[in-house]
């Protein structure tokens, strides 16, 4: 069982998605838990559901204002996967600052909503797995959703920054880079160009100067990737 929320201003067209998210149920065999919201007050007063997906209307206006709703959501719940839906194709980077799982731009077909929420339960499942990294004499093991980012240093070195109880808190260990880039990147973790791999949930702004990818994480440091990379995230979140 899987609890969505569904926040928008408008009753029509919450009762649309739901719609679409009792087809996807029946479709596919999900158990689904479908709660309403209109306002963040009301989200934020039943945070303790526990969601696994939020499904949020990116508006702003004198009562309403999505972007801030997420980012309430991801302060209390960061394990709660946002999509956006909006019509308006120029905000998609407020994505990144609540590290939105999607950003979909009005009109959306019922098969792309299912699609982006297909991938969405599988991400959170993925998201539920502890990650075992071994190093040379000692070993660590974290949820993925809780890692930020390993770096390396010299002589092997590894730094890994998670969130601990709320905290952004860091470790470090000697570990072989490519064991644990064989165990990240089938999470969908990403590669940098230099010596990190970036959990990209925790991607809070990316931007491209020249051939020149950036990404900034939770925190707050800027890291370059590779444009390859970079160009995926662009597009995965403005789609």
């Amino acid at each position: 069982m899987i609890s969505i929320a569904v926040v928008d201003y408008l009753e029509p067209r919450r009762a649309a998605l739901v719609s679409v998210l009792k087809e996807f149920e029946r479709e596919n065999g999900h158990k689904i838990e479908v709660f309403e919201f209109g306002s963040s007050s009301e989200v934020v007063e039943s945070i303790g559901i526990g969601f696994g997906v939020a499904i949020i209307e990116h508006d702003i206006t004198s009562n309403y204002n999505g972007l801030v709703i997420a980012d309430k959501i991801h302060i209390l719940s960061r394990e709660t996967l946002i999509i956006f839906l909006s019509s308006k194709a120029d905000r998609w980077e407020d994505g990144f600052k609540v590290s939105a799982f999607n950003y979909l731009v009005r009109p959306v077909s019922k098969a792309k909503l299912k699609s982006v929420l297909a991938e969405a339960l599988q991400r959170a499942s993925e998201m539920k797995k502890t990650v075992l990294i071994t190093g040379d004499k000692n070993f660590i093991a974290l949820p993925s959703r809780d890692i930020i980012c390993f770096c390396w240093h010299k002589s092997r070195q590894v730094y890994v920054y998670y969130f601990k109880s709320g905290k952004i808190v860091n470790a470090k260990m000697k570990a072989d880079l490519s064991a644990v880039e064989e165990q990240l990147l089938p999470l969908g973790f990403i590669r940098s160009k230099g010596n990190c791999i970036i959990n990209p949930i925790h991607v809070r702004k990316i931007w491209v100067e020249g051939s020149k990818t950036h990404v900034e994480t939770s925190l707050g440091e800027e890291i370059m990737i590779q444009r390859t990379m970079g160009m995926c995230l662009l597009q995965k979140v403005k789609r």
